[in-house]
C-alpha cells in the first residue's frame, strides 16, 4: 500500500516556506523507506532541554510513551534513527536512539500513517491501537538496531 511520503505531506502544509528549507531537509523527507529497505540517518542532537514539570511528566508517562517524554537535560550527544516500513502495512515506523551522555542509550519508536482525511498522525508504538491492519503491523518484532560500534 502506497502512501504519501513525509516530505509529500510536508510540503502541502507548509506551501512555498519548505522551498526554504536546506535540502538536506528536504532530501530526508521527500520519500518513504521501501519495506526491507531502511532509511538510516545519523547526527548530534545540539539540546535537549525540560522545566521541572516537563520533568516530572517525563518520568511519571515513562511506563506509558516509553521514553517518548525523556525527563532529561543534555546537550551535543550522538543521534541514530532508523525509518522503515513492512510490507501490506500502512504505517511508517521510526526508531530513534539518543546517546545522551551517561546515560543508558533511550530507544524511542513511533509509527505514522495517513488517514482517509490526508492529515498525517503519528503514535508512540506502544499506543493501544484498535485498527486490525495497526495491530498485524505492531505484532511483527522490530528489526534489531545496526551497530554503529559506540
Amino acid at each position: 500500500m502506497m502512501i504519501p511520503s513525509e516530505g509529500e505531506l510536508f510540503k502541502k502544509i507548509l506551501g512555498p516556506t519548505w522551498r526554504k528549507l536546506h535540502p538536506d531537509i528536504q532530501a530526508r523527507f521527500d520519500k518513504n523507506p521501501l519495506p526491507g529497505k531502511p532509511l538510516y540517518y545519523t547526527g548530534t542532537l545540539s539540546e535537549l532541554s525540560c522545566s521541572r514539570v516537563g520533568r516530572l511528566l517525563g518520568y511519571l508517562s515513562m511506563p506509558f510513551v516509553k521514553g517518548a517524554l525523556m525527563p532529561y537535560n543534555d546537550a551535543d550527544f550522538p543521534v541514530d534513527i532508523q525509518v522503515y516500513s513492512r510490507d501490506n502495512c500502512a504505517w511508517i515506523f521510526k526508531e530513534r536512539t539518543y546517546r545522551l551522555h551517561a546515560r543508558k542509550p533511550c530507544r524511542v519508536c513511533s509509527r505514522r500513517a495517513r488517514p482517509f482525511s490526508g492529515i498525517a498522525t503519528t503514535a508512540p508504538t506502544s499506543s493501544i491501537s484498535t485498527s486490525r491492519s495497526a495491530i498485524r503491523c505492531l505484532a511483527r518484532p522490530l528489526r534489531k538496531q545496526v551497530s554503529s560500534g559506540r
